[in-house]
């Protein structure tokens, strides 16, 4: 699940990412929220959720609502779409 805006999710994402944007800055109904959520992803299925880099807060945010909200198998992937990116992996 990839938490970043709509404009950072279209210029590159890890492949077969989702895009559900959670922040703050956000105005009117937040896209990252439990029901959004459970439409594409089921409570006990894994869920990996990244945003940025490090710095970003979306990402720790994001699980820590989502295990809030009762999903099992919450990971987030703290370095984020750049590490994944310069690691030579994959992207969209």
């Amino acid at each position: 699940m990839d938490v970043r805006k709509p404009g950072q999710f279209d210029s590159g994402r890890i492949p077969g990412a989702i895009n559900l944007p959670y922040g703050p800055e956000i105005t009117g109904e937040q896209p990252f929220n439990a029901i959004a959520l459970e439409a594409e992803v089921a409570k006990d299925q894994a869920l990996v959720i990244y945003c940025n880099a490090k710095g970003c807060d979306r990402s720790s945010w994001g699980a820590a609502l989502a295990a809030e909200w009762g999903w099992t198998k919450v990971y987030y992937f703290r370095l984020g779409y750049p590490s994944w990116k310069t690691a030579g992996y994959p992207v969209e």
